[in-house]
Parts: structure tokens; sequence; C-alpha cells
């Protein structure tokens, strides 16, 4: 996939694991955004509204420059980190941030 974009109202958006070669939108009002082992090539831009976001994406936290944005609810992630050749942009109204970062190993049948 190129790129996508999830905007819906009162749904919840639960992608289960995602892999793009472009970037990601995910954008919700009234509900969470839930997903597991996002992986994009570029930009991932995540925003709610009344909802949770957590997930995991795949890659170093040190790939993604950071910038976040939340009122009413807490984040695990730092409100600005500007060094990463690929960009994270989340924002929430009235709700929690959880997103961790994983690296995935490849194993080789050798």
């Amino acid at each position: 996939m190129k790129s996508i974009i999830i905007s819906p109202t009162n749904e919840n958006i639960i992608p289960s694991a995602l892999t793009v070669n472009g970037d990601v939108s995910l954008s919700s009002r009234g509900d969470n955004i839930i997903f597991d082992k996002l992986t994009v090539e570029n930009t991932i831009s995540i925003h709610a509204k009344n909802g949770v976001i957590t997930g995991l994406i795949v890659g170093s936290y040190d790939e993604y420059a950071i910038f976040f944005q939340s009122k009413k609810g807490e984040c695990s992630l730092p409100s600005i980190k500007e060094n990463g050749t690929k960009t994270l942009t989340v924002s929430n109204n009235n709700g929690n941030i959880d997103i961790g970062f994983i690296i995935e190993k490849v194993f080789s049948s050798k």
C-alpha cells in the first residue's frame, strides 16, 4: 500500500498488523484508535477526540521525529523529539496516548 487514510466518526479504528510504503493517517472523533504493529516508510499521523490511542510501531524510537499534543490525558511519548528520518504526529483531546516501539527480528533459514 502506498498510503492509507482512515477517518470515521464514533467508530473505533482497530487495524491489525499494517505495512504501508508511504504515509498513514488515522483520525477518530468520539472513539478509540488501537493498532498492532504499524509499519510505515514515511509519516504517521494519529488524531483522536474523546478516545484512547494505543499501539505498537514497528521500528526504532530513534527513527522518528515525534510531535504530540494532548488535552486531558496522559501520554507515553515526549512532547517533542526533533531527530528522526520518519515523522510521528499524535494529538488527542480527552484520552490517553500509549504508543510503544518494537523491533522485529528476521530469522534466516540457513
